[in-house]
């Protein structure tokens, strides 16, 4: 939950700012990490006061001098965009990646629609000064902040701050100013206070922000407040002030963190796991619900006033003269496995198959998984997948965690094929291999059960390659040929494999012995109009142990399926391809 933040200016002045990390799906390049806190370039020497990001890409930043940064690569880099007002922006909340809103000193208001391509100025140059926002919803939102006579003031909106409602109110009868705001939902919000003695508050409102009462006074001004969850809540401020509530506000005690530095902003991913940041580049943080805080290493001397982390592993501070620090926990990428089902036969799938993803992370968890199916475009992965398309076929995934690690690719490659039975009669049978392979014909003899005689029709010699045992006249059995085979008894014979994608057959004039290889069946009549100067097609009927004739004023057509062989007789050569 993003937290209201600033920097003191004087007793009643306040500047903030929050701001968290960012990994987007399309930029899948592994890249190696630092564990811990490392500096960013904002490209501005401004401070900066203010943060919010709608997801882990995409966030925008507020300053000094009215600069707004914007990045949609995670804070990997920064693009300045521009606004009317000339005053101080102290904070900046972002409903959803168009609606935005970013407030300031002079009660500067001003909204964006588009993302921040254009911002409208609702309001500047008033003796109010603005130091928190929050969009609860598309169109609700609180900002907070004090009047010119330092009363603390609410401004509430209900239509996107077109128009909205001021409520005003003292602390206990106290002058002061509220610092930082957040709202568990429309109804229920919190707010830090700095009471104008140097003494803290923390208001509550039950009713949406019509109404506020104190209901804890602190010993030391507030500088900011974040709940993790509904029950669990922080607050931080001056002297190393650290606030907890177990009970969603009821009651709040004091923690002990060790520190007496100014602490501007705290931040909580988790209602154990957070850390607060402040004067002189401290950072301290906690793994065990602000029992204990420890102090982490930051790199820097300038002070920070604002925190933020998207999760445990992952988070960004801000400060002084542009100062931009990225945290990173978890510097493993996930790991991703992949499994395939579906019935297979001699390494090939012989139908459909699916695909599951699994992804494990330890630390901060998986956040997306990403897949492409050979040349195809890359997509999110949300659950098991069917391939059916025959042919090879290569899998890419990769996975990345909530910390921004992203996985190395992965790729599998399988095939999915065919598979027949076919059926061949006691006798002669004119038949192909419809997939691709690498048979002879004595390993085909081997491979049918009763086989006696294999024949390859030699076009270029008008005449047959016999192959049978004893003949050495062995031979390669073809893609898109035919071959007429005996077996000494009926019987079936299964074949698998990769379908042909495409044949080149050398016709000769005369007679010619093809197979027909497509899963779409085709007939006589179509192939003799389909293949150039064509006078007959012949195809074998084993029941009859004759051939079945079509030709020119022959009525009748006969069909052929995948496996059939079959004869033509062309006048002039030329090149099959398969057509039928």
């Amino acid at each position: 939950m993003k937290g209201v933040k600033y920097k003191i200016m004087c007793i009643f002045m306040a500047i903030f700012l929050i701001f968290p990390a960012v990994y987007t799906k399309e930029e899948n390049v592994f890249c190696s990490k630092t564990r811990g806190w490392t500096p960013q370039n904002s490209g501005t020497n401004q401070d900066l006061n203010g943060i919010s990001f709608i997801n882990e890409s995409t966030g925008t930043v507020v300053g000094n001098s009215c600069t707004i940064l914007h990045t949609i690569d995670g804070g990997n880099t920064w693009n300045a965009q521009t606004a009317g007002p000339i005053y101080d922006l102290l904070d900046v909340s972002f409903y959803n990646a168009t609606r935005g809103v970013a407030i300031g000193y002079g009660g500067t208001i001003i909204y964006t629609m588009d993302g921040g391509n254009n911002w409208i100025t609702a309001q500047e140059g008033w003796m109010i000064d603005y130091y928190g926002v929050q969009m609860v919803t598309e169109n609700i939102g609180f900002i907070v902040g004090k009047n010119s006579i330092f009363q603390p003031l609410v401004e509430k909106t209900t239509d996107f701050w077109q128009s909205w409602n001021s409520i005003i109110f003292y602390l206990n009868g106290n002058e002061g100013l509220l610092s930082d705001v957040c709202f568990l939902n429309e109804i229920h919000g919190f707010a830090s206070a700095r009471v104008w003695n140097g003494e803290g508050a923390i208001v509550e409102t039950v009713d949406g922000g019509t109404s506020w009462s104190v209901i804890f006074w602190a010993s030391n001004a507030l500088n900011a407040i974040d709940f993790p969850s509904q029950n669990v809540g922080y607050a931080v401020g001056d002297n190393g002030i650290i606030l907890k509530t177990s009970n969603g506000g009821t009651s709040w005690s004091y923690m002990n963190s060790g520190i007496t530095n100014t602490l501007y902003d705290v931040s909580f991913p988790e209602e154990e796991t957070g850390r607060a940041v402040g004067s002189g580049g401290i950072i301290i943080f906690t793994e065990d619900g602000g029992n204990s805080w420890s102090v982490e290493y930051s790199g820097v001397s300038s002070t920070l006033y604002g925190v933020e982390f998207v999760n445990s592993y992952i988070g960004f501070a801000v400060g002084e003269d542009g100062t931009i620090l990225k945290y990173v926990g978890d510097i493993t990428p996930p790991q991703t496995n992949c499994t395939l089902y579906g019935d297979m036969e001699n390494g090939i799938y012989i139908n459909n198959v699916s695909v599951f993803l699994n992804a494990t992370d330890d630390l901060s968890g998986v956040n997306y998984t990403m897949y492409k199916i050979d040349d195809g475009g890359w997509q999110e992965y949300s659950g098991a997948f069917i391939v059916s398309e025959k042919g090879s076929h290569n899998l890419t995934f990769y996975s990345a965690d909530y910390a921004g690690n992203v996985e190395e690719e992965k790729s599998i490659e399988f095939n999915i094929g065919g598979k027949i039975e076919m059926q061949l009669y006691s006798g002669w049978n004119l038949c192909t291999i419809p997939f691709k392979n690498n048979y002879t014909a004595s390993s085909l003899f081997n491979d049918i059960e009763g086989c006696s005689i294999v024949l390859g029709w030699n076009a270029s010699i008008g005449d047959f390659n016999l192959y049978a045992p004893g003949i050495p006249n062995d031979f390669a059995i073809k893609d898109g040929h035919g071959y007429l085979i005996a077996v000494k008894n009926d019987t079936f014979f299964n074949i698998t494999g990769m379908p042909i994608e495409n044949v080149s057959v050398l016709l000769y004039e005369g007679w010619n012995m093809l197979g027909w290889f497509k899963e779409q069946p085709t007939t006589t009549a179509s192939l003799y109009g389909a293949i150039p100067h064509c006078n007959i097609v012949l195809l074998w009927n084993t029941t009859t142990g004759d051939f079945d004739l079509y030709a020119p004023g022959v009525p009748t057509d006969f069909p052929v399926t995948i496996g059939d062989g079959f004869l033509i007789a062309v006048s002039q050569e030329s090149i099959w391809h398969g057509e039928g």
